[in-house]
């Protein structure tokens, strides 16, 4: 029982490590390279997402920042975003 807690505790902390990690760099891809997530999340897993192209467009129309629209859809399209930074860091 105590190798059975132990690696429990190991493999949900490794898993809360590499999520993390994950999360960031998906954020950070879609902070400076929106158009390229956008674009790999198209063609990869077929989600359109309508892009803002400068800042002052959002409050003219329902167009939003990549950013905000990975936050605002939950863990789903987190889980996009995750799977489309790590198709484009293997090109």
């Amino acid at each position: 029982i105590p190798f059975l807690t132990g690696s429990w505790l190991g493999y949900t902390w490794g898993m809360v490590g590499f999520w993390r990690q994950a999360k960031t760099k998906a954020m950070n891809c879609a902070r400076r390279y929106p158009k390229i997530l956008a674009h790999s999340l198209l063609t990869d897993f077929d989600v359109e997402v309508r892009l803002e192209s400068s800042p002052y467009e959002a409050y003219a129309s329902d167009k939003v920042s990549l950013e905000e629209w990975i936050n605002d859809g939950g863990v789903g399209r987190l889980s996009y975003a995750v799977l489309a930074a790590q198709s484009c860091d293997e090109d």
